[in-house]
């Protein structure tokens, strides 16, 4: 089975999360391949993702996940450092 997205402004400038630069056919993309570690359900709700289990310290300035076993397409796996550089990207 294929999805075939057609926009009518042409393609998408870039399929990195990191260039979407508030571009409507990135953003969209992005939520389509890509997963963090918790994502908002219908109701603007975080339900676990890529995280199989989070633990807040008790003075909830610290989270610490438990990643849910997952792959890159080439079949390597996904691991925390993973996650950290995603972030350090965004930041």
């Amino acid at each position: 089975k294929i999805l075939k997205l057609v926009f009518l402004e042409g393609p998408p400038p870039s399929l990195s999360p990191y260039l979407a630069g508030g571009d409507f056919r990135c953003l969209t993309l992005s939520k389509l391949l890509f997963e963090g570690l918790v994502r908002l359900d219908s109701l603007g709700i975080p339900q676990l993702a890529g995280a199989k289990k989070i633990t807040i310290s008790p003075c909830k300035k610290e989270y610490f996940f438990d990643l849910r076993p997952s792959t890159w397409s080439n079949g390597q796996p996904v691991t925390a450092f993973d996650y950290q550089q995603s972030w350090k990207k965004v930041l």
